[in-house]
């Protein structure tokens, strides 16, 4: 069907083309990768893989030096990984989690 202009309605290119449509529409997701600030031991594991994060939600929490260091979401997303249990050390750097942004 066309237009009054002469040319396709978008509505019925896209039924025509629906990989181009479904492309269009498509949500490119990025992952992050959430890294220890510093060298300590985990304390407790706040989130699970799956989990709906908002920006600074808790994900694990580091005990150093009788300190509770908390390691939070940088950016909402989907929780995708966690790659530490309780009790595991963990030193500067080291990767904690992923999230899907």
């Amino acid at each position: 069907m066309q237009a009054e202009s002469g040319f396709p309605r978008i509505a019925d290119v896209a039924k025509s083309v629906p990989v181009l449509a479904d492309t269009c529409l498509e949500k490119k997701l990025s992952t992050i990768e959430v890294r220890s600030e510093i060298s300590g031991s985990v304390w407790k594991v706040e989130a699970a893989p799956g989990a709906d994060l908002q920006e600074h939600d808790v994900i694990v929490i580091l005990e150093s030096m009788k300190m509770e260091i908390p390691i939070v979401a940088p950016k909402a997303g989907k929780l995708v990984e966690v790659l530490v249990k309780e009790g595991d050390a963990v030193s500067d750097d080291d990767l904690v989690a992923r999230i899907d942004i």
